[in-house]
């Protein structure tokens, strides 16, 4: 059972941590997403919606030390193109980074009972399996756009998907010292 819950506001900064204190001497820390927040912490780590945001590097370098006594880290995302998350998912699919990588996409997670959870959760009746497909293509029509859905509900990366000439191509094709000119 829970016995206190402390905020703490670093000095001369907007950075907050709010820590949950168990009466079985545990804790919990949520940190805010400043990768300086990590510095010197020690336990497991989680961060969310990592592919979103904006200092990804710094966050994996502050972060991943923290796992150095054997605590785990993990990640937890939808899609946003290349990126640190990109990339550690990349090496851990290619067997380059010990880890594993979980993807639970709409289609799964109605198939495993998202729509009944829902349903149960307002007070409705059971759905009928039409209710299921109709809730499932409101939430496509809703998405607004394709890109939309495929990465936020399919978790499909699409940054790469577009382009004409594959991202790695370029990357292996570029050299120091060569001026373009038309």
């Amino acid at each position: 059972s829970l016995k206190t819950i402390d905020e703490t506001v670093l000095e001369d900064s907007d950075i907050t941590s709010y820590e949950a204190f168990f009466k079985s001497g545990m804790k919990i820390s949520a940190l805010s997403s400043n990768p300086r927040r990590f510095r010197s912490k020690g336990g497991k780590v989680v961060l969310d919606e990592f592919a979103h945001h904006e200092q990804q590097q710094k966050m994996w370098t502050a972060a991943e030390p923290v796992t150095t006594w054997g605590f785990p880290l993990r990640i937890l995302s939808t899609e946003n193109g290349n990126g640190k998350y990109a990339e550690l998912c990349d090496s851990v699919q290619a067997g380059k980074l010990d880890g594993s990588i979980h993807k639970t996409d709409i289609h799964k997670a109605v198939s495993e009972g998202l729509v009944h959870k829902i349903y149960e959760v307002s007070g409705r009746k059971k759905p009928t399996k039409d209710e299921v497909s109709k809730w499932l293509e409101e939430k496509r029509k809703r998405a607004g756009d394709t890109d939309t859905w495929l990465q936020e509900y399919c978790l499909e990366r699409l940054d790469d998907k577009y382009n004409f000439i594959p991202i790695e191509l370029i990357a292996e094709a570029q050299q120091e010292g060569i001026l373009w000119q038309l």
